[in-house]
């Protein structure tokens, strides 16, 4: 065995020696390391965490379509990115009226005891900003998954803060993506009905002012009978009663161009009304086909993952903590023990002072020992 291995073997002995000379100041510092750590996670109450986790499949809300409008989807004419739909909803979670309108809600909920007093004693602002530390928003990197979380001393306090605020902001959101187009839809076909029926009762009105319902039929007459009124005119020139008829003949072919030119526009009016109508008709039926579709069937925004607080508590319980805090204590204790032992022996040099024990490590003395070969 060679002798840079006894030495070090020896130095492991010497200071094993230091720590069991020093053992009961180690001991005194693990329990007063124990005791400030327990006493401190005391005084810090232990937190709960509530956490919900929101899945989102977008849809038409992002590319509101107007009536007789193209639809749109995500590869055409209006381009958005998961990622900047998935950032849009995280801002609508976090907004500052959610927050307010979330508080509202909660009413005297102490939030941060330790900065804040509940109630009216707090100004709305302070609670406001204490509820925002309070909520903890993130995304799951690479899914459309947000989470919505909160930590509390009071479990139940904490799953409450996380359920409110996240009812708040889906109706917010309703409110500003999903609105209710019902009446929108009844407003419009009750204006195009109108519309129609109006302009039915103008035609109607010239038609019997006329007395002419089909112009085509009527022009067609008309000419026919003053083709054959001329012929025989013709054939009988100077006749009165020929003239007469043909006179009669070219001013109801007058009378139903006339009717016609007033109306043709009339006519494209009453077609465009229709039009609209069926086209408001048709959307009606497709927006609460899709509104019912995404209530009840795939909803933009489903709650997947739900994690009460009560069965997530968040740090260290107080035993845990005086074990870890004495454990550093006693490391610590014999790190400075084993490092003043060593300054001590720098200082005090080769030779022990007379009359006094020897206090050379056990290293040393066993070298001077040993036999010179």
């Amino acid at each position: 065995m060679g002798s840079g291995v006894i030495s070090f073997i020896l130095a492991i002995f010497d200071m094993a020696a230091d720590l069991r000379r020093w053992m009961w100041l180690i001991l005194v510092a693990a329990m007063v390391a124990a005791g400030m750590g327990g006493a401190y996670q005391v005084q810090s109450p232990r937190q709960f965490e509530a956490d919900t986790a929101l899945l989102y499949r977008f849809g038409r809300e992002y590319f509101p379509v107007a009536p007789g409008e193209q639809p749109r989807n995500w590869s055409e004419n209006v381009r958005i990115t998961l990622d900047s739909a998935i950032f849009t909803e995280m801002r609508i979670l976090s907004s500052h009226q959610v927050f307010e309108r979330t508080l509202e809600r909660l009413g005297d909920v102490e939030l941060l005891p330790a900065s804040q007093p509940a109630g009216d004693e707090a100004p709305t602002s302070a609670r406001v900003r204490d509820l925002v530390e309070a909520v903890h928003i993130s995304r799951f990197q690479g899914a459309s998954i947000v989470h919505v979380s909160a930590k509390h001393p009071d479990s139940d306090v904490a799953d409450r803060i996380v359920s409110t605020h996240i009812d708040t902001y889906l109706e917010w959101r309703d409110e500003l993506l999903d609105r209710d187009a019902t009446a929108y839809f009844e407003n419009q076909l009750n204006a195009a009905r109108e519309e129609h029926q109006t302009l039915i009762a103008v035609r109607k009105q010239i038609e019997d002012e006329y007395g002419i319902f089909d112009a085509t039929i009527e022009s067609d007459i008309a000419w026919q009978d003053l083709s054959e009124a001329e012929s025989q005119l013709l054939q009988n020139p100077g006749n009165v009663q020929l003239t007469e008829a043909v006179r009669s003949a070219r001013d109801r072919v007058k009378r139903v161009d006339l009717f016609r030119t007033i109306t043709e526009p009339l006519d494209r009016r009453i077609a465009l009304a229709v039009e609209r109508q069926l086209t408001l008709e048709v959307e009606e039926t497709n927006w609460t086909l899709t509104r019912d579709f995404s209530k009840k069937v795939a909803p933009v925004v489903s709650v997947i993952d739900q994690r009460t607080a009560t069965e997530n508590p968040v740090g260290m319980s107080p035993g845990v903590a005086a074990a870890i805090a004495g454990l550093l204590g006693a490391i610590l204790a014999g790190l400075g023990v084993l490092i003043l032992e060593q300054i001590r022996r720098m200082s005090l040099g080769d030779a022990p002072p007379e009359d006094s024990i020897d206090e050379r490590p056990a290293s040393e003395l066993f070298r001077m020992a040993a036999p010179i070969k």
